[in-house]
C-alpha cells in the first residue's frame, strides 16, 4: 500500500497527523503525532515506506516491559497468520528464547524472529512484475537505553535464486 492508501485506510491526514522524514529518495518514514494501541499497549507509531510501499511498522515505548509484552503479543498474532518462525534455531538473540523481561541486559540489545512467507507467484508477478522473489517478515525487539524500546515489524523481498 502506498502512503496515501495507508493514511486513507487509517482515516488520517499525512500532513496534519504525522511528521514526515525523507530518509532517501526511495525511503520515507512517518511518525504519527497521536499514540496508538498495539495489542492493547499504547505506543508511538512510525510507518516506514520504501518505493512508495508500506514495508515497516515501528512501535516506540517508554518502558522495556511494555515493549517486551507487545512484542510477544505481536509474535502470537504473526504465528496465527504465518505459522511458526523460521529463525535459525541457535540464533543467539531469538525473541523466543526470552520467557520474561530480564532485570538487567546490556544496552542496546536486540531480539528477533523471522518468517519466510509463501507468496503466490501469480500475485507477485501481478504486483511487482517478478515471481522469483520470496517475502520475509521480521519481528524485532530493540532495547535502546535504560527506558526506551521499540518493536518493529518489517517486510522484505528477496530473490529466490541467483538467476
Amino acid at each position: 500500500m502506498s502512503d496515501k492508501e495507508v493514511f486513507a485506510a487509517l482515516s488520517l491526514d499525512a500532513d496534519e497527523d504525522a511528521e514526515e522524514e525523507a530518509l532517501s529518495p526511495d525511503s520515507t518514514d512517518y511518525s504519527l503525532k497521536q499514540l496508538v494501541q498495539v495489542q492493547g499497549y499504547s505506543s508511538q507509531l512510525q510507518l516506514g515506506f520504501y518505493n512508495d510501499a508500506l514495508m515497516a511498522l515501528h512501535y516506540r515505548f517508554d518502558n522495556h516491559q511494555t515493549a517486551f509484552d507487545a512484542s510477544k503479543a505481536l509474535r502470537e498474532e504473526i504465528v496465527n497468520l504465518h505459522g511458526e518462525p523460521s529463525t535459525i534455531e541457535n540464533h543467539p538473540n531469538r525473541l523466543d528464547s526470552m520467557r520474561e523481561m530480564p532485570a538487567k541486559l546490556p544496552l542496546p540489545s536486540e531480539y528477533l524472529e523471522e518468517w519466510s512467507i509463501e507468496a503466490d507467484p501469480q500475485i507477485l508477478m501481478a504486483l511487482i512484475g517478478d515471481d522469483s522473489l520470496s517475502v520475509n517478515l521480521e519481528l524485532r525487539l530493540s532495547l535502546l537505553d535504560e527506558s526506551h524500546a521499540s518493536v518493529s515489524v518489517r517486510y522484505s523481498l528477496n530473490r529466490n535464486s541467483l538467476q
